[in-house]
């Protein structure tokens, strides 16, 4: 026989009895290595980068042909949206079981941006992702780039994307119906090529019961004593669109919503540049025939709402304006 055709025969059979992915460099990313970018409240540690808030993204340069998967889980019905070079591809639906899932199999040759996104609002419940698993690829190196636009949403179910995916107006909502990536404050990013980080939860007011300021400095808004560190990010635009849900029942008390506002728009300047401009926005889901036909809320949230402007332009701060969603 000859000799050469042995020697193949044998290189066939070894390969054929070798584990699977043998050939392959695989390497797994932690939480905590400099290739990650993270945007959005996250909680890391050496084994689990954890995040609830919708919108929290983790960003990874690649150098292909590349396989990418990612071993990760939920507390509740998360999904992940998985996005390369700015198009979505895949949504992955997690589990409360960790699991791996396959996020790329056949990632050309060249760099390639990839983006890992929580789609689904707190309610749904918090993802926990142990690593990144990157096989024949070259993980880049981030390079930091302060021309990064910031932009804060805060709000509730109307900036959470409440049922934005939903066939109709008649489907339940669901963790399936919603996309924080197809919400007014992500698409808002998209244009101006800017982060965004989304504190915006279904049903929260500003004022007296189930509100944003009582959870907007925690990382993990169920945990209170996961505490935001507000040092390493600064928004160029805060937009806080509240009130929807304040007018269920004819409206808050003026006095007592106006001065809880204002102390919450306060608490926005200390811990921000001054620079940074915030928007007090109207809802786009009222009317001064809703709720009852003699209630016009919308003109009373715009009349609150211009008090509360008038109390920051009387503090020598103009960087505080007004925005009227139709």
């Amino acid at each position: 026989m000859n000799l050469h055709y042995c020697a193949w025969i044998w290189v066939a059979w070894v390969l054929a009895l070798a584990p699977a992915g043998l050939a392959q460099d695989v390497r797994q990313i932690s939480p905590t290595d400099s290739a990650m970018r993270y945007v959005g409240r996250w909680s890391i540690s050496d084994k689990s980068a954890r995040a609830s808030w919708s919108g929290s993204m983790i960003e990874l340069r690649i150098e292909g042909p590349a396989k990418v998967a990612i071993h990760a889980s939920t507390s509740r019905a998360d999904r992940l949206q998985i996005e390369f070079d700015g198009l979505p591809t895949r949504v992955i639906q997690l589990t409360r079981t960790p699991s791996r899932h396959v996020v790329a199999d056949d990632l050309k040759a060249g760099s390639h941006l990839v983006r890992i996104v929580k789609i689904n609002e707190p309610l749904w419940g918090v993802v926990t992702i142990s690593s990144i698993e990157i096989a024949d690829g070259i993980v880049l190196k981030q390079v930091p780039d302060d021309s990064i636009k910031q932009i804060k949403i805060v709000g509730d179910s109307i900036s959470a994307g409440y049922g934005n995916e939903a066939a109709s107006e008649k489907l339940k909502f669901s963790a399936d119906t919603q996309n924080a990536t197809k919400t007014y404050g992500a698409l808002a990013a998209k244009a101006f090529d800017a982060d965004v980080q989304i504190v915006a939860w279904s049903g929260r007011r500003m004022w007296p019961t189930f509100t944003i300021p009582e959870i907007y400095p925690r990382t993990l808004p169920d945990v209170d004593a996961s505490q935001y560190d507000f040092a390493g990010w600064s928004p160029d635009v805060v937009v806080i669109a509240l009130g929807t849900n304040d007018f269920l029942k004819g409206g808050p008390d003026e006095v007592s919503w106006v001065n809880v506002y204002a102390s919450f728009i306060e608490s926005l300047r200390r811990r921000y540049c001054k620079q940074t401009i915030i928007y007090v926005a109207s809802s786009p889901m009222m009317s001064d025939t809703w709720p009852t036909k003699k209630s016009k809320s919308c003109l009373r949230l715009k009349r609150y709402l211009e008090k509360v402007i008038g109390r920051r332009a009387g503090a020598r701060n103009r960087n505080v304006r007004f925005i009227e969603f139709a």
